[in-house]
């Protein structure tokens, strides 16, 4: 996470036959204040401290450090890492995890990512099985947009734009009644050009599908 200003290298001697390595402490120094500053500035809004249970003062040149916390889970994300307010991101790190859980932490993220990603490909994705018959068009889109529901049984719908950074910019509810009903959503000439999120959510078999669209 830093740049080099002066570089080491690694040599081969062979009268001794052993790699020398060549490595200044001045090599290291940025690097350490760039950490300080930045764990520093992660610990006056989470009100964290330097872990002094491993290391000398909790920093030095030697020590790989792994920041936690930031985007904490169950707070800054639903309970499976959906970003509050902004459809479609989702945080799957290290930042999920609200304090120091000891060294190496790597096993517990790696449990998270895979905790969050199971079921977001399940209700996001995976699970979404009637995507392929709703049609949103057109696309892009100026003052509206149709929605084609071709499926074969009645269900419910709630179906809200969201504009590229997750404000919601228009809620609608839809019940299909039989093959190929549409849903309109107009009034969408106020809209800025630019992306926006549909979110599709069956009430009754309760899955979600999202659509990427543009805004001429």
């Amino acid at each position: 996470i830093n740049k080099l200003k002066e570089f080491g290298n690694v040599s081969y001697d062979p009268k001794i036959n052993k790699l020398l390595v060549k490595w200044k402490s001045r090599y290291s120094q940025h690097m350490v204040k760039n950490v300080k500053d930045f764990i520093g500035k992660l610990n006056d809004i989470n009100g964290g401290n330097f872990a002094t249970l491993f290391f000398n003062k909790g920093i030095a040149a030697d020590i790989c450090y792994h920041p936690l916390g930031g985007c904490v889970l169950g707070k800054a994300t639903d309970i499976h890492g959906r970003l509050n307010g902004s459809p479609g991101i989702y945080i799957t790190d290290g930042s999920l995890i609200p304090g120091t859980i000891g060294v190496n932490p790597y096993v517990t993220i790696v449990a998270l990512a895979e905790y969050c990603i199971e079921n977001v490909i399940i209700n996001d994705f995976d699970s979404v099985q009637n995507e392929d018959t709703i049609v949103v068009y057109p696309v892009p889109f100026q003052d509206r947009i149709d929605i084609n529901f071709n499926l074969n049984s009645e269900e419910s719908y709630i179906i809200t734009l969201f504009d590229n950074l997750g404000n919601k910019k228009n809620i609608a509810a839809f019940t299909v009644e039989k093959n190929n009903n549409v849903c309109t959503i107009s009034g969408l000439n106020s809209l800025r050009s630019g992306k926006y999120i549909l979110k599709i959510f069956n009430k009754k078999n309760k899955y979600e599908i999202t659509k990427h669209l543009i805004k001429e």
